[in-house]
């Protein structure tokens, strides 16, 4: 859990610190979202995942996780969109 939100967290820092031009760094953050989605998909459906507590998770956890994961990692982007517009980093 911890590798796949620090990359998402150093891809968002990288693209407040770019400028205003889109480069590769959006694509990669949007990959790592896919990734981390994907990645918690297969942990669920084939490996047994856990919830946080040690319970077994299921697809409607993973289905939380993606209504929670997609909307909070728009947002990171546009923060780290509009930083970089202003040029606070």
């Amino acid at each position: 859990m911890l590798a796949g939100n620090a990359a998402l967290y150093l891809v968002a820092l990288a693209i407040a610190q770019q400028g205003q031009q889109a480069s590769t760094k959006d694509v990669a953050f949007f990959a790592v979202v896919a990734s981390l989605i994907l990645v918690r998909y297969l942990d669920i459906a084939w490996l047994g995942g856990a919830t946080a507590s040690g319970k077994p998770a299921s697809l409607g956890d993973w289905y939380r996780y993606v209504a929670w994961l997609l909307p909070l990692s728009l947002a990171v982007w546009i923060i780290a969109r509009a930083t970089a517009r202003v040029g606070l980093l």
